[in-house]
């Protein structure tokens, strides 16, 4: 996608350049995102039983606020 196209799909629906419906629009804007950007097609969803351990920081951070009071 080029920087005129990119200003254009920023723009009000009905005020960019070009013809057809706003649908139309967004459509051919969702559609020039998604060619540019293949690696965002689909979004990966953690299985049922699959966890995510917070991170040490994360800890550190909780403990500092329960400190604090905060």
């Amino acid at each position: 996608m080029n920087e005129s196209s990119t200003s254009e799909a920023l723009q009000a629906p009905g005020t960019g350049a070009g013809s057809g419906s706003s649908g139309d629009r967004a459509r051919q804007v969702a559609h020039d995102l998604h060619d540019a950007h293949p690696e965002f097609d689909e979004v990966p969803l953690l299985e049922d039983d699959e966890t995510v351990p917070p991170r040490p920081e994360e800890e550190v951070a909780d403990i500092a606020r329960q400190d604090r009071g905060v």
